[in-house]
């Protein structure tokens, strides 16, 4: 939001005094806490921000479509990246990316053996030990477990069924067709627009690796709900809304955020103080003499169904 009324034309000098704050306060908050999908979303809004702009100023379609094939290369060296795959696998990779690769496997497993239903609505953690693969197990260890796939299209497959999957398209299917209409009526640069559809299509784009918490979660609902009420509105007014009459509530909008950025940002800064770890004294327990064993026989692994592994091998002494 901050970013669109910073740039758009016509707006007052407080909108982009307040948006201007917000951005840095953001960008802090981002920095401070080290979240990498943060920092992509935040970069994914800087470019569709600027094609909206762009799309507005200037009629010329070959402007446009340079400015969106050079995004589209970019996001691909960003994906490869991600996948420890290019010339910036060092800068974006992360172990954590091969984590979420093994609870998407898991998911789609439970996809695959639940299909109509799924496994259950937070049944993930549930059925994760039985269908994680071995290499997940060793990787991590097997106390190690998750209670969501990390990526919600898969989430809502495995854990509701295809029913749900399909709906949950459908209605992303829907926000996108009324942004699409919204954007072919509008001739100028709508901030409130670009803001609203920029947000979802964040949302969307984090929710790929992202588990699908509430706090997150109501913005995949609430901003195509939006995207749609402000079609059906342009519709039946049959006019084109230039400016949007919800723009008056922005600069509440940009106080609360400038607020609630300012305590998070406050808190992330404070010094935290040492963790003391009391040493206790060890139990030693003594042991019988270990007999030297000979003749073994090589090791068996065998998976449990709780995703253990038992090793056993035969000595003679």
């Amino acid at each position: 939001f901050a970013l669109s009324y910073l740039v758009a034309p016509k707006i007052g000098i407080n909108y982009r005094i307040a948006s201007g704050l917000y951005i840095l306060l953001a960008i802090y908050d981002i920095l401070k806490s080290d979240a990498q999908q943060g920092l992509v979303v935040s970069l994914l809004s800087f470019g569709l921000i600027g094609y909206c702009l762009l799309k507005s100023k200037f009629s010329n379609p070959v402007i446009r479509y340079s400015y969106l094939g050079f995004g589209i290369v970019v996001t691909v060296i960003g994906i490869l990246g991600t996948l420890q795959r290019g010339p910036l696998s060092s800068l974006l990779y992360k172990p954590s990316v091969t984590y979420r690769g093994d609870y998407w496997h898991a998911g789609i497993e439970m996809f695959k053996s639940h299909p109509w239903f799924g496994v259950g609505l937070d049944a993930y953690g549930d059925y994760y030990r039985a269908e994680r693969t071995l290499a997940a197990t060793l990787r991590r260890g097997p106390s190690t477990v998750s209670n969501a796939a990390h990526n919600v299209f898969i989430d809502i497959a495995a854990t509701a069924g295809i029913f749900a999957l399909l709906a949950y398209l459908a209605v992303i299917f829907i926000g996108m067709r009324a942004a699409w209409k919204i954007s072919k009526r509008n001739t100028g640069f709508d901030p409130f627009f670009v803001s609203v559809f920029v947000a979802w299509v964040g949302y969307l784009v984090q929710s790929v690796i992202s588990i699908n918490n509430i706090a997150l979660g109501i913005w995949g609902w609430v901003l195509p709900g939006i995207l749609v009420a402000m079609d059906r509105w342009q519709t039946e007014q049959k006019v084109v809304a230039k400016k949007s009459k919800v723009t008056d509530f922005t600069g509440m909008a940009m106080v609360a955020g400038l607020v609630v950025g300012g305590v998070i940002g406050y808190e992330i800064a404070q010094p935290r103080p040492p963790v003391i770890i009391t040493q206790q004294p060890p139990v030693v327990i003594q042991q019988p003499p270990i007999v030297q064993q000979t003749n073994c026989s090589p090791w068996t692994e065998i998976q449990n169904p709780d995703g253990s592994v038992t090793r056993t091998r035969t000595c003679q002494q």
